[in-house]
């Protein structure tokens, strides 16, 4: 499920007007490229990250969705009800977050002095804000959006994000001929004749609503 799904159907529908001829390919993300250049999917449709070192191996997609981290907290009897207030709190502010080697960096470039509690997984981590071990949920925005979608009444999200990235698709490199087909399904699913279903989308995981493309000079070239 999610939003990767939905730009995979757009490229079936794209390819062979039926939005049901896609196979899905199940991996984790350390497997992305390595299906890829061995050629065992065609592209990659799994919230990738554009990042220059990427960039060497595979050939990026126009991006669909801006990605940052944000932070989240108990709907109910909340320490901290803002991200003011959670800053100001210093070091008495306990974070939880997924174990990553970057995870402090991430949590001090917004809250120098919070402490940082580490967990091996989402549901852990979620687990330590349910039993209020740790004061807030540090996670992608877009998983927060979700968990907000999905359980509106439990959580608040403190609509404070921070270290953004893009996500695309990639595909082989050297096929030119494809990368710009896959563009023009996702330029025209965000700015032209498919934005209904990518309008859908946005609301349908995030709880985004996306406004209308202006109709006369396309937008995109202001």
């Amino acid at each position: 499920v999610g939003m990767d799904i939905d730009m995979a159907r757009l490229l079936a529908k794209g390819l062979f007007d039926d939005e049901s001829k896609v196979e899905f390919v199940l991996q984790g993300s350390d497997g992305r490229i390595p299906s890829l250049v061995t050629d065992q999917v065609d592209v990659i449709c799994q919230w990738m990250t554009i990042t220059p070192g990427r960039a060497q191996q595979v050939a990026f997609t126009v991006p669909y969705y801006r990605e940052g981290v944000s932070l989240m907290v108990m709907a109910d009897g909340a320490k901290y009800a803002t991200f003011e207030d959670i800053k100001a709190a210093g070091s008495e502010a306990r974070v939880g977050a997924m174990q990553n080697v970057f995870i402090e960096d991430w949590v001090h470039a917004a809250l120098p002095e919070a402490a940082v509690d580490q967990f091996d997984s989402p549901d852990s981590t979620l687990q330590a804000l349910n039993a209020r071990r740790v004061d807030a949920y540090l996670a992608d925005q877009s998983a927060i959006r979700w968990l907000m979608q999905t359980t509106p009444d439990r959580y608040q999200n403190l609509k404070y994000g921070w270290m953004p990235n893009s996500y695309a698709s990639a595909v082989r490199q050297g096929d030119p001929i494809w990368l710009d087909w896959v563009n023009t399904v996702y330029r025209e699913a965000m700015m032209g004749v498919d934005f209904p279903a990518m309008k859908a989308s946005y609301e349908k995981w995030f709880g985004i609503v996306v406004d209308q493309p202006l109709v006369g000079f396309p937008q995109e070239f202001r």
